[in-house]
């Protein structure tokens, strides 16, 4: 059961997606804090959350992957139970209550919704991918942002929310439906890959100019400099031109995958150690 498990995690969650989401999360709460004009954020609180957060992400997986196949769901399922405890364990800090608790359990519940949704109807969207393949990371995302002010007493506004919440999701769908592009499903005809490529680049291209508009708005709003929000602004603008203008191309544009993530959250490393160390 142990190699098993270690074999699925190193085929469908590698380590260098943990890394990335752990580094996103733990980068959220940071955010937080700055936000919530409380830059010492860094400690055991924000490596719990990041921890829990990166774990929610995984039980996209486990779902989405039980979802899709009629043999091995009962590991699948071991494997979402395993992960929920240690959520819960994670999240079970003596400044935690029962907010905390919940907003870690929401996302298994709606995502645990949405996939047996589309078990049963397989091209649902508003009721099965939707939950299960957006709504579940962004309730992740916002537990990072719950488990903050538990750990601080502090508050953010609703707008400040959605900005911390906002910038990491929309990486999240960038990477999600970039790595798609100019790979073909087994069985699927050229003709419906192409048409698929053109879908997600013009999904890319809207999510990135999404994208600049947040990176503006956060910065203003956890107070970044304005190097950063130009730098942001930049790389988002450029990665919806080569998305929405060369719609046609058949190829695998080098941006696909983690680059423009990983450009991103680099930017902002960098951002908060030259601005306010969180150490």
């Amino acid at each position: 059961m142990g190699g098993a498990a270690l074999a699925y995690l190193r085929d469908r969650f590698p380590p260098s997606h943990a890394v990335a989401l752990a580094t996103v999360a733990f980068l959220t709460y940071l955010l937080c804090g700055r936000a919530g004009a409380d830059a010492s954020t860094a400690g055991w609180p924000a490596l719990t959350a990041s921890a829990a957060c990166t774990l929610l992400f995984l039980q996209t997986r486990l779902l989405d992957d039980a979802e899709a196949r009629s043999s091995g769901r009962r590991g699948l399922l071991l494997g979402l139970a395993a992960t929920t405890a240690a959520v819960l364990a994670l999240a079970a800090a003596p400044d935690s209550g029962p907010r905390v608790l919940a907003s870690v359990l929401l996302p298994t519940a709606v995502m645990a919704v949405g996939a047996a949704v589309l078990t049963r109807w397989p091209d649902a969207l508003l009721f099965g991918r939707v939950p299960l393949c957006d709504g579940g990371p962004a309730l992740a995302l916002l537990s990072v942002a719950v488990r903050w002010e538990a750990a601080t007493g502090g508050s953010l506004s609703a707008g400040s929310t959605f900005l911390v919440v906002a910038e990491p999701l929309l990486l999240y769908e960038i990477w999600k439906e970039s790595r798609r592009i100019g790979r073909v499903s087994p069985g699927e005809p050229p003709e419906a890959a192409a048409r698929r490529w053109r879908r997600d680049r013009l999904r890319i291209g809207g999510f990135a100019l999404a994208h600049a508009a947040v990176v503006v708005a956060l910065a203003h709003a956890a107070g970044l400099s304005a190097a950063y929000a130009a730098y942001g602004c930049a790389l988002s603008l450029a990665l919806a031109a080569g998305a929405l203008l060369r719609l046609r191309d058949a190829g695998r544009p080098r941006w696909c995958g983690l680059p423009f993530p990983g450009l991103m959250v680099l930017g902002l490393l960098l951002e908060l150690a030259a601005s306010d160390p969180p150490f």
